[in-house]
């Protein structure tokens, strides 16, 4: 083996060990990338999961405040229809006649001029 040869082969090593050191440093900025993704994903779901739990927070109060108001619904149908009762206005003959003086009770009100 020559010495030109020698020279060539190390040479031709350098310039080997060069892209690999340069092929390192891609790896590890990459590396870098990576963990920096998976952080940003497991802040990602960490929100998500928060913002679900609160989704269904609010629909359970939703849902509280819907069959509440429905109770309260079916007890006032209810007192309505056991009343059994109807709501009617009474005029006076004498009030009827002059609609500018009755008022809903049915009594007449004078005016002063």
């Amino acid at each position: 083996v020559s010495t030109q040869s020698t020279w060539g082969l190390i040479s031709q090593l350098k310039a080997e060990i060069f892209e690999l050191r340069q092929a390192e440093l891609l790896v590890g900025d990459l590396q870098d990338q990576i963990l920096a993704l998976e952080r940003r994903h497991d802040a990602l779901l960490e929100e998500r999961q928060r913002s679900e739990r609160e989704l269904n927070n609010r629909i359970d109060q939703h849902l509280r405040t819907i069959s509440d108001l429905k109770a309260e619904n079916e007890s006032l149908r209810r007192s309505l229809s056991d009343n059994n009762s109807e709501i009617c206005l009474l005029y006076t003959s004498d009030a009827a006649d002059d609609l500018l003086c009755v008022d809903l009770g049915g009594r007449r009100i004078i005016k002063k001029k």
